[in-house]
This record gives C-alpha cells, structure tokens and sequence, in this order.
C-alpha cells in the first residue's frame, strides 16, 4: 500500500487486526445474521440477528473474513461496512461478483469514493500482484478505516495487487474544493457545489481524475466503480470528453442517483461510446462499445 496526499493517522500496532475478534456470541450473531441474509422467508430471524449484533458491537469494531480478505467492521453509523458484515444480500454482490468475472489478471481498477476500500480489497484479490488499483477517499476518517483494511492485505503475505490511497476528491479541476462531512451514514460525505455550504464542512484537495492517471502512468484502465453523491458528473465529464480514449475504462460501475441527477451523467456515457450492460441494485454497469 502506499498513500498518497493524506495526513490521516495509522491504527497502533495493539490494535492490529485481530485484536477485535468476536467472541462465540457474537460470532453465532454474524453468522446467522449473514446465512439467513438471501431468504425471503427467513427474513425476520436475519433481521434480529442484524439488530442483536449491531447492540453488542455499539460503536466498537469487529475483525472479520471478507471474501477472504482481512477487514475491520464498524457497522454502526456506516451503511457499506453493516451491509457487507451483517446483510451480503444487500452489499453489491452482483457488482463484486462481475469485478471478480470481468478484471483481468494485471488488471487496473479505479475506486472512486473508496469507502473502506471492500470493493478495491476484492479488485486487488482478483487482479493479483501485478495488477494496479487506485482507491480514491476524500474523508479523512473514511481513509483511516481504508488505510487500515488495506494494510492488513500485505501484498507480499496475500497475493493481492498493491493498493495507492489517495486521499483527494476526484473532480473538474485541480485545487481545493470543500466537503461536507456526512450526517448519518459515514459513507455518504460529498464535495458541495460552488455556492454551497454546510456546517461542518471543511477543505480537501481536488484533482482531476486524467491528471492523477498520468502521475502513476496509468494508459489503460480496465473497471472503474465510482460513488460520489452526486458529484459524478463534475468528475467524469472532462475525463470522458478530455482525456485520451485509452485511459477511459473498459467498465464503469456507477450508482444511479436520481433522475435529475442521472439523465445528464448517462447522456455523457453515450457520448463517450458506452452503452448500458447490467443493472444491479443501486447501480449501474456501463460498457465502452466505441
């Protein structure tokens, strides 16, 4: 791992992976919570296991095997990390499923609003020791958990890609943008608009997306999943009609928003050359045709 732009603070070394393991309790909760998690008819016992573990967890951590992969869980206050934890059914997994399917061997793969970094863990899984993934997350304490997850994957001890963390907000132009710290769900803090503001709010770097790409020589990408509430367009447009045609991605895994919000970014798709692939959940699978 190497991180990039970011003055977010490591985990101590007492509190290396592992040391949040959960005891038998709490594991049989996990555990049916997630078996049970895929079925309509036992939805109800899923649900109190979900609520019974989420109790005993409060606002501690929980070390647990992601896809075979080493992570650290604080469920409460973040959607992604409970879902993905407590709720598989419901974390993406027709999205990490195709990532598995579809990210060649060496491949590059860009994570846009990185979140804890589960999707970029199960890239560099997939991609292997000589693939290449960039993971992108603006919010400082969001990038202290990522940070922490990814260094729990050496490359050298896991076979995983290496991971670069930047800790920068992927937008239209180069310079300081402000962001605005979520208010409920850890995951959903956004860069505001010009004119904008919200209390709270504070200054991260900006950069654009073809510029970063050039920094780590990057020509060719193969998946990129974004998820920046709304700031997509911002983002994408001067990559897709700028850039050179071979740094736009394969694929682009993108969450679909409102239609307000999801016409003007799929009319930018078309014009790039994609096309519609798979729908999923909550997002969207586009395709480069031309």
């Amino acid at each position: 791992m190497t991180l990039h732009e970011t003055k977010t603070p490591r985990e101590t070394p007492r509190t290396a992976y592992g040391a949040c393991h959960p005891d038998p309790s709490l594991m049989r909760k996990i555990e049916w919570a997630r078996r049970t998690s895929h079925s309509r008819r036992l939805y109800l016992i899923s649900s109190l296991m979900r609520k019974s573990a989420l109790r005993v967890i409060g606002s501690g951590s929980v070390d647990y095997d992601f896809r075979g992969m080493k992570v650290r869980f604080r469920p409460n206050g973040n959607t992604a990390e409970k879902r993905a934890l407590l709720n598989p059914a419901r974390f993406d997994a027709t999205e990490l499923a195709f990532i598995e399917a579809n990210l060649p061997v060496g491949g590059v793969f860009l994570d846009i609003g990185a979140n804890v970094g589960l999707y970029s863990l199960v890239a560099a899984k997939t991609s292997g020791p000589q693939g290449r993934i960039l993971a992108f997350e603006a919010n400082p304490p969001v990038m202290a958990r990522l940070a922490f997850n990814v260094t729990s994957n050496p490359p050298d001890e896991t076979g995983l890609a290496t991971i670069d963390l930047i800790g920068k907000a992927v937008t239209g132009e180069n310079g300081p943008v402000t962001f605005a710290p979520p208010t409920g769900n850890l995951g959903e803090g956004r860069v505001l608009d010009e004119g904008e503001t919200q209390d709270g709010s504070f200054t991260v770097e900006g950069v654009r997306l073809e510029d970063c790409l050039a920094t780590f020589g990057i020509i060719h990408t193969d998946i990129m999943k974004i998820d920046i509430e709304g700031h997509e367009l911002q983002a994408l447009e001067p990559f897709l009609t700028k850039a050179p045609a071979s740094q736009h991605p394969t694929f682009m895994i993108v969450e679909r928003g409102s239609e307000e919000h999801w016409q003007p970014l799929a009319a930018l798709f078309r014009t790039a050359g994609y096309e519609p692939h798979k729908s999923c959940h909550m997002n969207e699978i586009w395709q480069k045709t031309g």
